[in-house]
């Protein structure tokens, strides 16, 4: 038996080394008489792309026989009972197979990849059949009818497949009547600046304008397919229109174009690929339609600028609830998309993949009690967190969530029992410098958990924080809100008030308390709230209402958001103060009238929290400004 055993791994062993030894997955010999070699790509509708049949993309037909004379490419192929349809002409199938003198590409193919035809010098002339949606720039570049063209923009039947020689300088104009624009056509011209389209112009290939000097483009509404990496590197592109023809933003599309400061995504895109807008870094604003159903993990991390975040109200995939500047996945209530101004809903349940990549502004953020779990590089490469509060429904913390936050000094946690962590979840212990290493405060009576736990890993001390903190609150001069005087680190604290809460705040809203004489905004939940450390700088959530016995106070706050000025509307306005979200008073001063106006002009775009004082009592509302 253990014979057998040994001859069977030794006969897989040769299979698997025969496998690899070639680059085909089968081959047939077609109508025309030539041996072709054919991949399969797709088992489920039985397609398959024409290949090379040597060992790999540097040395596809050493020690085999190419084809040669007049090519008849098959619609279908057979082999072991299965027929396949011949769908693609893959990288360097016929690269510098010299002989052949004529290619015919039937029907059923619909791509046409890089270098498929490459150097084969007796190919005059070729058709491209209409059925083709994806054709390489470089797919016949040195045959016969390549090398009989003149310098410049050149066209074969509707395509326009790039250009010839010299790379173009400043503008092209594509003439009238062409339909596709092939792949990579004007990829890494770095000196196109401008170039227009027609009207006939129906698609844009991949990698199109990859690494061009574009500074803007104008697409117009009869193209509907715009392909992956059609605009990335494109360092200059300050703006761009995606007509409402288009229903898909691919994979990269506009990939660390890094001058792009707007975008607008029409109602009529349904899908947003991996990494589409990732480094958009001078991205301000974000508008998310209701069309859109699917977004790839975090399509625009490392957009650093990013301020504000609005998801259509009639999405119904996706939200950015109670106006908390992300894009949060409905059902599952994970957050995808986060910003520097992001307030985190007390309803999440997850901080997604990447959701705070690379946010270099974001100085601290406050983490609600309902986050199960933080996913991997959540918060990665967030420059500027100085500290970090992990709430106690906190179970996992997946690898890289919080790796390259370099000017992190503390990290809280109010997890009695510690939570799970991924590899390098705050990066490596080797990596900071002595004076730089990050402290760990606990909760009273837990350090011992998290010395025996891979927290230990992370973080050189360890602190429990058992001390009695002293807490007032300010700012409500009538008495209605009152808290224990004193709390210890991750108590949980019940207000008591005499005023109503407005309805929408019921569960969220936020108190200001006074805490061992430094002053604090703490997010409130359910009329309670956790005791932060008492040198945690905490990020309001809400605004705290306040209204008298009789019912609420009208107030109209508008536009919000707001670029410049603001008007507030109540009956008998007495008194205005506005502060940002740090607690730093902006403005404050007496009104009379029942209209009040500010200019938000000279401020950062960010949160803002308006306190306004009428006759009938005080009330506090949000705003959000943008620039």
């Amino acid at each position: 038996m253990k014979t057998q055993k040994i001859i069977i791994i030794a006969l897989l062993l040769w299979t698997l080394c025969l496998t690899k030894a070639f680059a085909y997955d089968f081959s047939a010999v077609c109508d025309s008489g030539q041996t072709l070699y054919y991949n399969v790509i797709d088992t489920t509708n039985h397609y398959v792309e024409l290949t090379f049949a040597g060992t790999g993309y540097h040395d596809p037909w050493t020690n085999y026989t190419k084809p040669e004379g007049n090519l008849v490419l098959p619609t279908n192929v057979s082999i072991n009972n299965t027929t396949y349809s011949v769908t693609q002409i893959g990288k360097r199938a016929f690269y510098e197979c010299t002989s052949i003198s004529s290619v015919s590409i039937p029907n059923s193919v619909t791509s046409v990849e890089h270098e498929s035809f490459f150097g084969c010098s007796g190919i005059d002339a070729i058709n491209i059949p209409n059925t083709v949606s994806s054709f390489e720039r470089s797919a016949l570049e040195g045959t016969g009818w390549y090398n009989n063209q003149s310098d410049g923009v050149l066209y074969l039947n509707d395509w326009c497949l790039g250009y010839k020689g010299d790379k173009p300088i400043g503008q092209i104009s594509i003439l009238n009547g062409t339909k596709h624009l092939a792949g990579r056509a004007f990829e890494y011209c770095d000196s196109l600046i401008l170039i227009s389209m027609p009207d006939s112009m129906t698609s844009i290939g991949q990698s199109a304008f990859r690494g061009s000097g574009l500074s803007s483009i104008f697409i117009p509404e009869s193209v509907f397919i715009i392909g992956d990496y059609a605009f990335s590197m494109c360092y200059d592109l300050v703006s761009v229109n995606i007509p409402n023809s288009v229903t898909s933003i691919g994979d990269y599309t506009f990939w660390e174009c890094n001058s792009l400061s707007s975008i607008t995504i029409p109602n009529t895109v349904t899908s947003i690929g991996r990494a589409a807008f990732h480094n958009c870094n001078s991205l301000t604003a974000l508008t998310i339609p209701s069309s859109v159903v699917s977004i790839f993990k975090n399509p625009f991390y490392g957009c650093s600028k990013l301020e504000t975040i609005i998801v259509d109200e009639s999405n119904t995939v996706y939200d950015s609830r109670e106006n908390c500047n992300a894009i949060i996945e409905t059902e599952t209530n994970q957050l995808i998309v986060g910003s520097k101004n992001t307030n985190i809903p007390n309803t999440v349940l997850s901080i997604g993949y990447r959701a705070f990549w690379g946010c270099l502004d974001l100085t601290s953020i406050v983490i609600p009690n309902s986050v199960v779990k933080i996913c991997e590089s959540s918060f990665c490469k967030c420059s500027s967190i100085t500290s970090i509060t992990i709430p106690n429904s906190v179970t996992d913390i997946e690898e890289d969530a919080f790796f390259r936050c370099d000017s992190l000094k503390k990290v809280i946690s109010f997890c009695e029992e510690p939570p799970t962590l991924g590899s390098c979840a705050f990066g490596n212990l080797d990596s900071w410098n002595s004076n730089e290493i990050p402290e760990l405060i606990v909760l009273c009576g837990c350090k011992d958990a998290y010395e025996q736990s891979d927290w230990n890993n992370y973080f050189e001390t360890i602190e429990e924080d058992c001390e009695d903190h002293t807490i007032t609150v300010i700012g409500d001069e009538e008495g209605r809100i009152s808290v224990p005087s004193q709390a210890r680190l991750g108590d949980e604290i019940t207000i008591e008030t005499t005023a109503n809460l407005e309805p929408d705040c019921v569960l969220y809203s936020v108190i200001v308390c006074k805490v061992d004489d430094e002053t604090w905004l703490v997010p409130v939940w359910d009329n309670k709230f956790t005791m932060p450390n008492f040198d945690v700088i905490v990020k309001p959530q809400f605004s705290h209402t306040l209204v008298d016995e009789n019912g609420n106070i009208p107030v109209a706050i508008y536009p919000n958001p707001v670029k410049d000025k603001v008007t507030i509307e109540a009956e008998n306005i007495k008194h205005v103060s506005i502060s940002n979200v740090m607690g730093q008073l902006i403005y404050e001063g007496l009104a009379e009238g029942d209209s009040f106006e500010y200019d938000f002009s000279s401020q950062e775009a960010g949160v803002y929290l308006i306190r306004i004082e009428t006759s009938n009592g005080m009330v506090s509302k949000r705003i959000v400004v943008t620039k």
